[in-house]
């Protein structure tokens, strides 16, 4: 309790990137986050609530940290999310991490929302839920009343290798009047209302992170003139691949690998070595076909709700 009480919190800002920064490298050595990396997380959120990042701090000292983020559902109350958490090692086991955990918690309730997923939640993420060599961390949460709800995948592409190409799909597509395209920034809007229209906000929203890069990152298939596919790479994260999603009518045409082909050769020429793409259980055979995707990593995502607690 005393290390507590020497303990206070305050609302994550910008000027703490890179404090947090040197935190996470320290905490989370395989996440390999930047400045840049957390700036676009955090501060990039489409849904901000200044009161759902928090800092723990010793003295003048950041130990800790967490990254939340809320998601309005129209079938109920607001999903909360934790989408980044760290606690330095010389400050385990001294109350950190509870002290952020429960601050967060407390802003969720206030929310109306019915529990809380670690991991992701629709778009814009960090990771899909916590690595299982983070043993530490499960344990933790899982004494907090939280439970493993699933098992999703980062897939990792060597760009080291040469990228497949498509060019003859591509110019079977082209007679069709199927287009393979890198829009404009003045284009930004029409791609994004289309993937709205067709996706949702959320990958409408990542996507629309990929026009701030330049050259634009997304990558899009016209279709008689009229968007009918897209891809992003950059959007998400500095090596990460995705959304990507074709129209109903224009799928299994081979639109999407080579979407998934243009958005690796673009990370490439960036002078990235790796590419990730989250992804689930059920697409792991189609990025291994279309670039050689193998899967790199596990993460499992944890939950919990109120309702279980008041009824267990």
């Amino acid at each position: 309790m005393e290390r507590q009480r020497s303990m206070r919190l305050q609302a994550l800002e910008q000027g703490h990137l890179s404090e947090i920064c040197a935190l996470a490298t320290q905490s989370l050595p395989q996440e390999h986050l930047c400045p840049e990396d957390l700036e676009h997380g955090i501060f990039r959120d489409p849904h901000p609530d200044p009161e759902a990042s928090i800092t723990a701090w010793k003295k003048d000292r950041i130990v800790g940290f967490l990254n939340g983020a809320f998601r309005p559902s129209s079938e109920g109350p607001d999903r909360a999310l934790i989408k980044l958490f760290a606690v330095h090692p010389d400050f385990h086991r001294q109350g950190v991490g509870t002290a952020l955990i429960q601050a967060f918690e407390a802003r969720a309730r206030e929310r109306g929302a019915d529990g809380i997923r670690v991991g992701s939640i629709g778009h814009l993420y960090f990771a899909s839920g916590v690595a299982p060599r983070y043993t530490e961390a499960i344990l933790f949460l899982n004494k907090l009343g939280y439970e493993k709800a699933g098992e999703s995948f980062y897939l990792g592409v060597d760009l080291s290798q040469p990228i497949p190409r498509y060019e003859e799909q591509e110019s079977q597509l082209s007679r069709e009047q199927i287009l393979i395209q890198r829009p404009t920034k003045e284009q930004k809007e029409e791609v994004c209302q289309w993937i709205l229209n067709a996706f949702g906000p959320g990958w409408s929203h990542e996507t629309s992170l990929g026009f701030l890069n330049d050259p634009v990152t997304v990558w899009i298939a016209r279709a008689r003139g009229r968007v009918a596919g897209f891809a992003a790479s950059r959007a998400t994260g500095r090596v990460y691949f995705g959304p990507t999603g074709v129209g109903e009518e224009h799928r299994r045409q081979g639109i999407g690998r080579i979407l998934v082909s243009r958005c690796m050769e673009d990370l490439q020429r960036d002078g990235q070595s790796m590419a990730w793409i989250p992804t689930g259980w059920g697409r792991i055979a189609y990025y291994h076909q279309a670039v050689g995707a193998r899967v790199a990593r596990i993460f499992w995502p944890f939950d919990k709700r109120w309702e279980d607690i008041s009824t267990s």
